[in-house]
């Protein structure tokens, strides 16, 4: 006899052996620990439609530590989504994803239609949740600030060590055949490598971030080792980052207008890249969807990061490790906004 019940959870159609019943397990759907009911009780309450589907297609994966055999999931592809730490497949109303164990206590992300903001609400609403999340921004800033400050003095001060020595081989007479020539372009390349490991260092960084101020501005359970769980965005993020570098230098070169409207309609590229899974093409062409009507807003919030960041500095530097925190989570903030995603304030006692 098999006992046919659907998770409580997420409503996805279970079916075990009668000999499970009382069996606490997880479901393959959602991952939230289940108890397999009694055979009395699953007639009492009993769907009559699942008697008619029991079909060879419904055989699904175990439940872990049980045996638990499940059907395939039921429902339509717009009631799954994508897992944002390991890019697997799982179910909307999931809370913790059955592949790789991440918790999602939160609502699930939004279809991420384009939605025009208010540069005021995006402060207001970062402004509740930094007051309430304070400890841990603060403290996600002073170790994002630490790693990538030891990463890019580390990196630099091998390629001095190097470039110096080559300089004193050219000084000493040590260059093939006494032209300095070979020498010269050798420490010009250990430059250029210096300055690709930097941005390689940045990216891993930056993603880590990013997806530490979006779990914070949804209201998802944030930790401190998010910094570190970019590593599947590396490549993407740096070669997206080195070329929003790019476009920036360019157009400020240009008249410097050009460059401030490649930063408005650009700048929520990373937040893509980590929140959609997008490659670095499509991240821009998103991001210049999203942005389009949002100009005049986002240009207010570069003008509130910049006036933190002299507040900060005028307060003897100390001043920049609260109101950092602050900016970068404003932006997290409007990207929800913008893109038409739900922003979790903490609600007043």
């Amino acid at each position: 006899m098999t006992i046919e019940f659907h998770c409580p959870h997420c409503s996805k159609l279970l079916k075990t052996p009668d000999d499970k019943a009382g069996v606490r397990a997880n479901c393959p759907g959602c991952g939230e620990l289940v108890t397999v009911p009694l055979p009395a009780d699953e007639a009492a309450h009993a769907d009559p439609s699942l008697g008619q589907s029991s079909g060879p297609d419904e055989a699904g994966p175990a439940l872990a530590a049980s045996g638990l055999p499940a059907s395939s999931e039921i429902g339509a592809p717009d009631e799954t989504r994508t897992c944002p730490m390991c890019g697997e497949t799982i179910k909307k109303a999931a809370t913790r994803c059955r592949f790789c164990g991440e918790t999602l206590d939160s609502a699930p992300v939004g279809d991420g239609v384009p939605t025009r903001f208010e540069a005021g609400d995006a402060l207001s609403r970062a402004w509740e949740i930094y007051k309430d999340k304070l400890g841990i921004l603060v403290a996600a800033f002073l170790i994002f600030t630490a790693v990538q400050f030891a990463v890019q003095f580390g990196v630099s001060l091998i390629s001095q060590l190097v470039q110096t020595g080559l300089l004193l081989a050219v000084g000493g007479g040590g260059a093939p055949g006494g032209n300095p020539g070979p020498v010269l372009a050798v420490i010009g390349l250990v430059g250029l490598v210096t300055m690709v490991v930097q941005y390689l260092g940045i990216a891993f960084l930056e993603a880590g971030y990013h997806i530490f101020l979006l779990k914070v501005a949804r209201g998802q359970n944030a930790d401190l080792m998010d910094l570190f769980a970019g590593s599947r965005y590396f490549w993407r993020v740096f070669l997206a980052y080195l070329l929003f570098t790019l476009m920036m230098g360019l157009g400020f070169l240009l008249l410097i207008v050009p460059g401030v409207i490649v930063a408005l309609a650009f700048w929520p590229f990373m937040f893509l890249i980590v929140d959609r899974d997008l490659g670095v093409i499509e991240s821009f062409r998103r991001s210049a969807e999203i942005a389009s009507g949002n100009y005049g807003s986002s240009f207010l919030l570069w003008l509130v990061l910049v006036g933190l960041t002299l507040l900060g500095a005028l307060a003897l530097c100390v001043g920049l490790i609260f109101a950092v925190p602050l900016a970068n989570l404003m932006f997290a903030v409007a990207y929800c906004l913008m893109s038409g995603q739900a922003v979790v304030v903490p609600r007043r006692p």
